[in-house]
């Protein structure tokens, strides 16, 4: 993802109502390249004419880096004209091209031409020199690619992104000793398509209403570690209504089609020196599968809905810091051609799952979490303390919950071989779960004696709870080594 970071901080400038306030246009440019500047980009004009009231440039280049990706561009004519009223419009070429490079993870490096097209596009900056406010608004946007534009390795990736009645505000604010940036956009619908001839796959996405509010400090995009380490970061939400997605792969004749879709979503992200902050929710999720190689006409589910939230340090540090992870799916609902093909005789009771986790505690990264190098065998981070808030897992008429909550001595890396000491507690309840397996074994969906197995291995941490058909356990595990299962001792 990062590859892209420079294509769309490129974007984001040259996209982007008013508020009544006194600029000029050669204001509105520097502050054009001042923000420039933090997304890791340079303008640099062939041409620069003045006027009265209006600045001209003709045949701007643009360029942009970032770690894996390079982008160069040329822009035929950016215009800007003060109206009189203390704002300046914006006019730019209705489109222009770029090539985007991209280094491969083999090595060597693929050439793509991409073509951004604007049409009906109305810019308008205001505020003041030190707080410009652009709105806009466009009948149509649409960011093309075109495929490699050198010979070389690699299949050709085609797609198009279009954003129809986009408009919303964006500002560039340096007040203060920091730059902050500011978005706030609405579209009727944002479409791709894209297909990649060397994989045979073609995507579809369409959503309606499509929102985007967000703040970002100076140089989040060009370089976000730096501005983590400084403390400043870059909070951003993303709302939308009438979610569809449609994935195409395989050949003519013997296709394999994944479609998803929401009735309403938003996700949230937030990235500074006191952490990530990662929010989801999402309401009316449909799943599908067809085609070639499915074993049923259709496969397909649906949730009412489900959200997850993860909070945690991002910088390598000495001190433990608070992390958490919340994930909910509600009511997740298999269609009557899976459960017929499942369950032909309804022996299952067929009542909506659901899963929820709710755990947290303290950790802190030994090694940056950009450059983790997997065949070290050292962890990239340090597990202080966690505690299971909650559990739960039903289905099948069966249900599964816990809690518990744990402390690690990472300077005992013996007593458990290699893993840092955990002295703790955790408590599992089970209903239904032996009328769930053997309800499995009638239907075949698991071996008799695997099912037989797994009870024996299992006798020595249960007992039977208060109600029919439940087991419980209790699981103690002291920083000796010692392990108790409901006081009896496994280890």
């Amino acid at each position: 993802m990062k590859q892209w970071t420079a294509v769309i901080g490129a974007l984001a400038v040259l996209g982007p109502i008013t508020a009544k306030a006194q600029v000029t246009a050669e204001e509105v440019w520097r502050n054009w390249q001042g923000f420039a500047e933090t997304t890791g980009q340079i303008y640099s004009p062939g041409t620069i004419q003045r006027g009265l009231g209006t600045l001209t440039l003709l045949d701007v280049g643009v360029s942009a880096t970032s770690p894996g990706a390079a982008l160069r561009g040329t822009i035929d004519e950016i215009t800007f004209r003060e109206l009189g009223d203390g704002t300046v419009a914006i006019i730019t070429s209705p489109q222009y091209g770029m090539t985007v490079e991209t280094a491969q993870p083999g090595g060597g490096l693929i050439m793509r031409r991409m073509t951004v097209i604007q049409e009906g596009l109305d810019l308008v900056a205001s505020g003041t020199p030190q707080a410009i406010r652009y709105g806009f608004s466009a009948e149509r946007m649409t960011l093309r690619a075109h495929g490699p534009a050198s010979s070389g390795e690699g299949s050709e990736m085609q797609f198009a992104i279009t954003a129809e009645d986009v408009a919303g505000v964006y500002g560039v604010n340096s007040e203060s000793t920091a730059l902050t940036t500011d978005l706030e956009a609405r579209t009727r619908s944002l479409t791709l398509d894209a297909a990649e001839r060397g994989t045979d796959i073609a995507i579809e996405l369409y959503a309606a209403d499509v929102t985007a509010t967000g703040e970002t400090a100076p140089g989040v995009l060009a370089n976000p570690a730096a501005i983590a380490t400084r403390g400043q970061g870059t909070n951003t939400t993303l709302g939308y209504t009438d979610l569809r997605v449609s994935v195409e792969t395989g050949q003519p004749g013997a296709t394999r089609t994944f479609g998803a879709g929401a009735d309403t979503g938003s996700l949230s992200v937030g990235l500074g020196g006191d952490g990530i902050r990662y929010e989801f929710e999402g309401t009316g999720l449909t799943f599908a599968l067809s085609g070639a190689g499915v074993p049923l006409p259709r496969i397909s589910a649906s949730l009412d809905g489900a959200s997850a939230e993860l909070r945690g340090p991002i910088l390598v540090g000495d001190t433990p810091e608070d992390f958490a992870l919340r994930i909910d799916l509600d009511q997740l609902n298999l269609a009557d051609i899976v459960w017929n093909s499942l369950d032909p005789t309804s022996l299952l009771p067929r009542d909506p799952a659901r899963l929820v986790l709710d755990i947290s505690g303290r950790m802190n990264w030994l090694a940056d979490i950009r450059e983790v190098d997997r065949q070290s065998g050292q962890p990239p981070a340090a597990l202080h303390a966690l505690q299971v808030s909650e559990l739960r897992l039903s289905g099948g008429g069966a249900e599964l919950s816990g809690n518990g909550a744990f402390t690690f001595d990472n300077s005992d890396l013996e007593t458990f071989r290699g893993l840092p000491a955990p002295n703790g507690t955790f408590e599992l309840q089970a209903a239904g779960a032996n009328a769930l397996i053997d309800s499995l074994v009638t239907l075949g969906l698991i071996p008799a004696e695997q099912a037989f197995f797994a009870r024996i291995v299992a006798a020595p941490f249960l007992e039977a709870g208060t109600g029919p058909d439940t087991l419980r356990t209790r699981i103690d595990v002291s920083p000796d080594g010692g392990i108790r299962a409901n006081g009896r001792p496994v280890r």
